[in-house]
């Protein structure tokens, strides 16, 4: 879904004329709690009026000001407060903004809000990662282990790892320590990394420096 909520507004001048076929500028923020709280985006629109001086604009597809907390717009946890929508305005078209008015967002970033997660569990950012930092998951039960931030239960499925060839397995970028693969070539098996190198788990991999005699090793 595209990110980015629709806005129009009619321009005017200090008497209220309509600026009709007008280049202006436009500074939307985003503010978080009330009316005047905090910053959460803030973008600029160059933009121009028609013949009746209404404008249009994509809120969320403007050119980042950097002066929010959020560095994208897909950021903004639209579930975890209320949002107001705060607009300026430069008739000129230039950088010099002068206050229009601040209302609350409504009903319009509800899909957004579904989107990312809906009850807000689930976060999304802007790299499309998603992530949870409250409680343990329950997959198919809802009896819940406090020491198991993850509970799989099923008598008839099983849990399925990455399965990589070696290659694949030692082209991974900076594998973590603990990380765990199953290889599914040459000496097939669970690998974990133990942070310098690859360890087969449950056996060893032959070392053909080992010579048996009748003596043994």
């Amino acid at each position: 879904m595209p990110q980015g909520v629709g806005y129009q507004g009619v321009a005017t001048d200090a008497n209220g004329i309509e600026l009709v076929n007008q280049s202006i500028s436009i500074r939307a923020s985003v503010l978080s709690g009330s009316a005047t709280g905090t910053i959460e985006w803030e973008e600029t629109h160059a933009t121009s009026t028609d013949t009746f001086g209404l404008f249009t604009l994509t809120i969320g597809q403007g050119t980042n000001t950097t002066n929010g907390l959020q560095t994208s717009f897909a950021d903004i946890s639209w579930g975890t407060n209320t949002h107001f929508l705060k607009i300026e305005m430069d008739v000129t078209g230039g950088s010099t903004y002068s206050f229009m008015g601040t209302n609350q967002m409504m009903s319009v970033p509800y899909a957004l809000y579904a989107e990312s997660a809906g009850d807000n569990i689930w976060e999304k950012d802007s790299l499309n990662n998603i992530a949870y930092q409250n409680g343990n998951v329950n997959i198919g039960t809802n009896t819940n282990d406090s020491s198991a931030v993850l509970n799989i239960n099923s008598v008839n499925q099983g849990v399925m790892l990455p399965s990589m060839t070696e290659v694949q397995r030692d082209a991974i970028s900076s594998p973590t320590t603990g990380l765990l693969v199953f290889q599914n070539d040459g000496t097939a098996g669970f690998y974990y990394y133990n942070g310098i190198e690859w360890t087969l788990i449950g056996g060893a991999e032959f070392d053909p420096t080992l010579i048996y005699t009748t003596d043994g090793f």
